[in-house]
């Protein structure tokens, strides 16, 4: 991993650490790593970044050797095919299928979806890593943001409120008691699973906020359901499928949280749709992007089988606007 940048010209001067972690947006971690295992020049000469100090004008470049912890695919696995959103020399953005697992685990330990994007960095020559910003359940379809190099998702990462927001497409059985609302319940694991989480107020919850919005109510042979249009203000595991079950309405096809599924369920994984999210790009003076992707083909057809009144169209359009904090 490589790191090249020009010291701004109105900066005199500036202690490389902290153009380091200011500028570049290095996490503590990374810095000591680039001051311990990295090399670093200063206008093509080799520094000790250490007690390095940097003016105008300077040419800084950091390296920083690979420590790439994904486990390689083997050579006759088959990748999935990338459903690209958005990508640029920081960000990629995918529309994950149902049924994707995203991050390696004790049982899988090779993701897949890892693989295939290390697979398209490396036939195209490009320097970049997988770092997951944020998850996505592996029955969760929708949006996930992969930073492709650590400074970025440390710079997303630090205030995720406030960097990126994520809205979320769901239907859910019965009527929530108030259209639209906010869940704020702490969430933690369940005791004797290693899987669910559940409300709890003790030590081991953490903070949880989930705001909802009902779009549609829709009765079927005597059993109401509701579309619902769900913001995550904080994201802990399972927040959304724990926070609605705890409430009586797991979603509709959430065999985790909810009765398990049957021949009559209208949908085998959990309605669930990551369908958008909203980027404050720090490095783009604070230029806000905003990302949408529509519901895959089975969530789709539950919508419009159910609430065949519901317009979609209006709220997946792809933009991006200025949004500069007041402190800038």
């Amino acid at each position: 991993m490589i790191y090249r940048y020009t010291v701004p010209t109105e900066i005199e001067s500036i202690e490389a650490r902290t153009f380091c972690t200011r500028y570049i947006g290095l996490s503590h971690r990374l810095w000591k790593r680039l001051k311990w295992d990295g090399r670093t020049t200063v206008n093509g000469v080799e520094v000790r970044v250490a007690i390095t100090t940097l003016h105008g004008g300077d040419e800084f470049i950091g390296e920083l050797p690979e420590t790439d912890n994904l486990k390689p695919a083997p050579d006759d696995a088959v990748l999935p095919e990338l459903d690209i959103v958005y990508e640029d020399e920081r960000l990629l953005i995918l529309n994950k299928p149902a049924g994707l697992l995203v991050h390696p685990t004790p049982r899988e330990p090779i993701s897949l979806l890892g693989a295939a994007v290390l697979r398209r960095y490396r036939e195209r020559g490009e320097d970049s890593i997988f770092h997951l910003v944020h998850r996505l359940d592996r029955d969760t379809s929708g949006l996930l943001i992969i930073a492709r190099q650590p400074q970025v998702q440390n710079q997303l990462m630090k205030d995720g409120a406030k960097c990126f927001s994520r809205s979320y497409l769901a239907v859910i059985p019965g009527e929530m008691s108030e259209p639209d609302g906010t869940i704020d319940l702490p969430l933690g694991p369940k005791d004797g699973s290693i899987i669910e989480q559940c409300v709890r107020d003790d030590e081991k919850g953490k903070p949880a906020i989930t705001h909802y919005r009902t779009i549609a109510v829709n009765e079927n042979s005597g059993q109401k359901l509701s579309f619902l249009d769900i913001a995550l203000e904080t994201g802990r595991t399972h927040q959304i499928r724990a926070h609605f079950a705890h409430l009586g309405h797991p979603l509709i096809g959430d065999d985790l949280y909810g009765p398990p599924r049957d021949e009559d369920c209208p949908i085998a994984r959990q309605a669930l749709h990551a369908y958008k999210i909203s980027i404050t790009q720090p490095w783009k003076n604070n230029e806000v992007l905003t990302l949408t992707a529509p519901p895959p083909d089975d969530l789709q057809s539950l919508i419009e089988k159910f609430f065949p009144q519901t317009d979609l169209n209006r709220m997946f359009e792809t933009s991006t606007e200025e949004h500069h904090d007041k402190q800038d």
